[in-house]
């Protein structure tokens, strides 16, 4: 279960930790996000290629930087610090344009989503 949300100048996504030690709840973080410039899913997944991460060499952060460079070129060190997350699920890829994130842990979810 993926869970996102923007409100006033806070970004988060959540997520439902699954494993096998408590079959009657899941833990759930939240990952807070510095600065998020912008968040897309994209139906793409994997089971054998669940993954977290941060992109090297990200296509979206280049052409971010390339607009940045051709409209307000007074800026060029604006997205200096900005890197590009990635959130890879079972059907579901979350990726987000932000300087930093930080991980907590929210509270015990049941399974049902409730």
């Amino acid at each position: 279960m993926l869970h996102t949300e923007e409100v006033g100048e806070g970004s988060w996504v959540e997520f439902d930790v699954f494993h096998n030690g408590a079959p009657e709840s899941t833990p759930r973080v939240r990952i807070t996000f510095t600065r998020c410039l912008g968040a897309r899913m994209l139906a793409m997944g994997g089971e054998a290629s669940d993954a977290i991460g941060v992109l090297a060499q990200s296509a979206w952060l280049s052409e971010l930087n390339g607009l940045q460079q051709r409209y307000y070129p007074a800026y060029p060190d604006n997205f200096a610090k900005v890197r590009h997350f990635y959130f890879r699920g079972h059907d579901v890829t979350v990726e987000v344009l932000a300087e930093d994130c930080a991980w907590t842990f929210v509270r015990n979810a049941p399974r049902n989503g409730t």
